[in-house]
């Protein structure tokens, strides 16, 4: 599998085409490695890091949001059954 040139505005950056039969996650691995080296020689890796940061941040947000709406509906229900049960006995 020969890399592919692109050229970025920090040169030419070489990155491997990836199908699903000739997947090598090493090559991918030190593809987004030697891009990395190229955001450090530009000085734009704090950039990167920081939108990594941002992105994992709101997904975490979006994690936490979603079980914790589902905790509140399932302690809602719990909460109904049990009203139901005491009037039930009530009666």
């Amino acid at each position: 599998m020969r890399p592919t040139p692109y050229n970025t505005s920090m040169g030419v950056i070489y990155m491997n085409k990836v199908s699903v039969f000739d997947f090598n996650k090493h090559e991918i691995i030190s593809d987004y490695l030697n891009l990395f080296n190229e955001l450090v020689r530009s000085h734009q890796a704090g950039y990167v890091i920081f939108l990594y940061f941002i992105y994992y941040f709101f997904i975490g947000l979006f994690y936490v949001k979603s079980y914790l709406s589902r905790y509140a509906i399932m302690s809602l229900c719990i909460r109904k059954t049990l009203s139901k049960a005491e009037r039930s006995k009530d009666v």
